[in-house]
């Protein structure tokens, strides 16, 4: 009889439990799914459905129409999401379901927007046109990029994965570069950095004088023409991204420069790889997977040598046991509030696997995958609140309360939810642009 009791009591409870968040509480309203900083980047077709799940019924879109390929951003990949103006909402908060969602995304110019040709104009195809459209159809791309045979660079204050066939390198203090091909048919990648005495580098002044940044690269070149720029992120910087075609005595072809800054050497780094319409191969993806592997070095040494070069995965860190706090590392004062994706890559970059301490807040948990003692759990910095969250969303994954929080100081609570603050111990892991998440590894858990 007492174990048919408790176990009535057991589902009793548990109705309760499920009874406490259930929408028939919250009727005319509707509660918002993961984050903005979430939703950037999906597709816009899954955002709208992932709201319209959750109850919305006002979603309004906005289209950035500035496009030019789609190379890099997606036709419809989402830029951000705002729910009643706020782009920085929580996540699981209850709205009125006719509260403005407003979804921005990337797509093309439209028609309308396209100015039109006068009908007598001559429009056959230049043969600067006629060879990039072959460049991009007809060859082949150049596909092997393999992370476990690439040469690693590490140049002045960054590491970079090249892969083996570029050969015959020249390294000077301050400049690298190594060629696939030569003659007119060249490929060649170069990378370098420079100074800027007068500013302290970033990626804001950047964007302000991307016009010098145009006319630099056309400098290089009897003839050079922008065809398409944007805005670029990789784990550890964000810079400006720019596809041109260039004609060089006899050569001509499609050229690829990224430049980022380097904030802890006050540097700019850039990275540019040129390829004729006369090599064998086109290199677009391959230069991608060049961009995506740049990782800043933490080892301020490689600041002042010239470039090491050592197989792919030899990556210096700095050690040291001493824990990263706000008072004592002025990167980890800013990382408490930006919302930057790049200064987020660059500090989970650079202090990968040290220890940073803060006081920060629960402000969602949820069972890890169908597991009923391990969470996964987002912290943001500061004391709990319900309507903003400054710096990252860092998070716990698939943790145990007792064994990996390491819960101590007095008066510890009985249960762990959502609203409560804690300071946390945790060991850096890293940073994924895609979902906005800065993934820590808890050390200890601290009432206050």
């Amino acid at each position: 009889m007492k174990k048919i009791i408790l176990t009535f009591l057991v589902i009793v409870l548990a109705m309760m439990s499920l009874s406490c968040d259930s929408s028939a509480d919250h009727i005319g309203e509707a509660k918002t799914p993961s984050g903005s900083s979430v939703q950037k980047g999906r597709m816009l077709e899954d955002v709208i459905k992932d709201f319209e799940d959750h109850g919305f019924k006002n979603i309004v879109l906005e289209k950035e129409e500035d496009l030019i390929t789609g190379w890099l951003t997606k036709d419809g990949e989402v830029e951000s999401v705002s729910v009643d103006a706020d782009k920085d909402y929580l996540p699981d908060k209850w709205y009125p379901e006719q509260v403005e969602v407003i979804i921005t995304y990337h797509t093309f110019p439209s028609d309308d927007d396209i100015a039109v040709e006068d009908a007598d104009a001559d429009n056959t195809p230049s043969e600067d046109e006629i060879e990039i459209a072959s460049y991009v159809e007809e060859r082949t791309q150049k596909n092997d990029f393999e992370a476990s045979k690439n040469i690693n660079i590490e140049f002045k204050g960054f590491s970079i994965q090249v892969p083996k066939y570029f050969i015959d390198e020249k390294v000077d203090d301050g400049y690298y570069h190594s060629y696939a091909q030569k003659g007119v048919d060249i490929t060649m990648i170069s990378i370098a950095e420079s100074y800027d005495d007068a500013d302290t580098v970033s990626f804001d002044l950047l964007l302000d004088d991307s016009d010098n940044l145009f006319r630099s690269i056309t400098f290089m070149y009897d003839d050079a023409e922008i065809i398409n720029s944007e805005i670029f992120s990789v784990e550890g910087t964000k810079g400006l991204l720019y596809q041109y075609k260039f004609s060089q005595d006899d050569i001509k072809g499609i050229g690829y420069h990224y430049c980022f800054p380097i904030v802890k050497s006050n540097k700019w780094g850039y990275i540019n790889i040129l390829n004729s319409f006369d090599s064998s191969y086109a290199y677009d993806e391959e230069f991608m997977r060049i961009i995506e592997s740049i990782i800043l070095s933490s080892n301020s040494a490689s600041l002042v040598k010239p470039p090491i070069l050592s197989q792919a995965g030899e990556v210096k860190t700095e050690e040291t046991s001493a824990i990263i706090t706000s008072q004592n590392n002025d990167d980890f004062a800013k990382l408490l509030k930006t919302h930057d994706y790049g200064e987020m890559s660059m500090f989970a970059s650079t202090y990968k696997g040290r220890t940073i301490q803060f006081d920060g807040n629960i402000a969602h948990m949820m069972y890890h995958e169908d597991f009923r003692t391990r969470y996964d759990i987002l912290i943001y910095g500061g004391d709990f609140s319900t309507t903003s969250a400054e710096g990252p969303s860092f998070k716990f994954e698939d943790v145990n309360i007792v064994s990996d929080l390491k819960l101590s100081g007095d008066n510890i609570p009985d249960y762990i939810e959502a609203g409560q603050n804690f300071k946390f111990t945790a060991e850096v892991l890293y940073f994924d642009k895609n979902s906005g998440l800065f993934f820590l590894k808890p050390v200890k858990t601290e009432v206050r």
